[in-house]
């Protein structure tokens, strides 16, 4: 049976002053309504709930909350009167102070009476036929530990507005010279998934977070990706990158790619990209060895360009393989008819805008999420589509605060009953509040996922995490001792529903 839910009601709360009624008399609604036969109480995490048992259906299921601290539920239909507890106090508990039931116009009503407001929801369950008022804790706990010196761990399990959060947090001390922050691959090339447990391990880091975007069925990195100051791939609509110096300074920015191809002659066309999927076919990009064995396919009334040592060695209208030694040039036949002789130089300038020459390693995400100190979130300026962007989900953000250690971010999500998620706005609202003057998306949903020590101590929906194509670590160059993580003890068990 589908549940109503009608706009608030005109029945009174005044029977929400409630007290312990030594017996509940029998009064009936229709013939056909559900009776009330038991009531039970299950508590458990961070939720209480309040079972019914019915002997049928419920009808017209109408929850209220009038008031702030009182939740109202009615149906349909009667009670039973060997029922001993539908009124009961909760003395003790942490947001319930007590519940009171009673039949009204052939309608069961059921009021309670809470602390403080909190998250509450209905929902009825079948064979047998029950009613299940669920209602969350005003919950706030945080913990944290030192990993190593310089790396801290926190974990906050928070009731919000909108539902519980489990928080995890990374913060580190960029200064200490021990600690270095770069990112990872998850293959030697820019094609494949990994999951962020692996890439740590592999990589021998202390720990971790998933970084950019991909694309889901091979895993190609999309956007900005520099290591060890070679740039593997170029940016995507000017998205926001994260950038390391190698004197372990930090920079945010919006990036886009400049260069060109130039000939013997100085004839030069625009080179459009490095190592990234197309987007018009009008575009020249270079491909080097880091995309892999072959160029993708050549554009309509395209072709391609082998150049090893900075010469042509092959001219084609389909793929290439990648020389070692050199990178395939992909673009419009009109364009490169002048500059497709074999034997002729061929070499490319490639720069960023901004200007990070200086950068040691980059990785790209987004959009913004603070900015000079303020919540900016350029979804559309950076060519993300509102979609899940804009409704709770799992979260992973990087931030740099103003003493300029770097911070970590999840958020778990679309997990009602432990954690519900965050819009980006939302996640934007926790990194500033986390002491971040800049931060930047990285990809979420079911790819978030942070690992210490190598466990992974967010609630991932995917067991061990998601496979994905590049990871954010951290590095602890000096030796340490692994202490016991976190882990995954507020991520709170779930109850069936019997």
């Amino acid at each position: 049976m589908d549940m109503l839910f009608k706009p608030k009601t005109a029945f009174s709360l005044a029977l929400a002053v409630l007290t312990v009624a030594s017996s509940v008399s029998m009064l009936s609604g229709s013939a056909d309504a559900a009776n009330l036969t038991n009531v039970r109480i299950k508590q458990g995490g961070v939720k209480t709930e309040i079972v019914l048992d019915l002997n049928g259906p419920a009808e017209d299921v109408v929850l209220t909350q009038d008031d702030p601290n009182t939740v109202a539920l009615q149906f349909n239909g009667g009670i039973d009167s060997q029922i001993k507890n539908c009124s009961q106090a909760f003395p003790g508990h942490k947001n319930l102070k007590s519940m009171y039931c009673e039949v009204r116009g052939g309608k069961v009503q059921l009021f309670v009476k809470r602390k403080v407001p909190s998250p509450t929801r209905v929902f009825p369950l079948s064979n047998p036929d029950r009613l299940v008022l669920s209602i969350q804790e005003n919950y706030n706990h945080e913990q944290s530990q030192q990993v190593v010196p310089g790396v801290t761990h926190k974990q906050i399990v928070k009731t919000y507005a909108t539902g519980p959060m489990n928080i995890n947090i990374l913060e580190i001390d960029t200064s200490n010279p021990d600690i270095t922050i770069e990112p990872v691959l998850a293959t030697t090339r820019l094609h494949g998934k990994a999951k962020v447990a692996d890439m740590v391990n592999r990589s021998g880091a202390l720990a971790g977070v998933n970084a950019a975007f991909f694309k889901p069925d091979s895993g190609t990195n999309l956007g900005t990706m520099i290591m060890n100051r070679e740039l593997i791939a170029g940016p995507l609509y000017n998205r926001v990158a994260l950038g390391m110096t190698t004197d372990k300074q930090f920079k945010m920015a919006r990036l886009s790619l400049g260069g060109k191809v130039v000939d013997a002659a100085g004839q030069s066309l625009p080179l459009h990209n490095v190592n990234q999927p197309r987007l018009s076919k009008s575009e020249f990009i270079l491909y080097t060895p880091r995309w892999g064995q072959m160029s993708p396919n050549t554009p309509p009334e395209g072709v391609q360009i082998q150049i090893v040592n900075n010469q042509i060695t092959e001219v084609s209208d389909m793929p290439l393989s990648i020389p070692g030694n050199g990178y395939v040039l992909v673009g419009p036949r009109m364009g490169l008819a002048a500059m497709a002789q074999p034997g002729d130089s061929l070499s490319p300038q490639v720069y960023t805008i901004p200007d990070w020459s200086d950068v040691q390693y980059a990785i790209s995400g987004g959009p913004y999420l603070v900015r000079n100190g303020q919540v900016y979130v350029d979804l559309k300026e950076q060519s993300f589509r509102d979609g899940s962007f804009t409704k709770p989900a799992p979260r992973t953000a990087v931030g740099i605060k103003a003493d300029k250690k770097m911070l970590m971010v999840t958020v778990d999500g679309r997990q009602a009953d432990t954690s519900v998620g965050m819009t980006l706005t939302e996640m934007a609202t926790l990194m500033r509040e986390l002491g971040a003057v800049e931060a930047m998306n990285f990809d979420g949903g079911s790819s978030t996922q942070m690992v210490v020590n190598g466990r992974v101590v967010n609630s991932s929906k995917v067991s061990g995490g998601l496979a994905v194509s590049s990871s954010l670590v951290v590095r602890h160059n000096a030796p340490y001792a692994p202490r016991d993580v976190i882990g995954s003890g507020y991520n709170f068990q779930q109850y069936k529903n019997d």
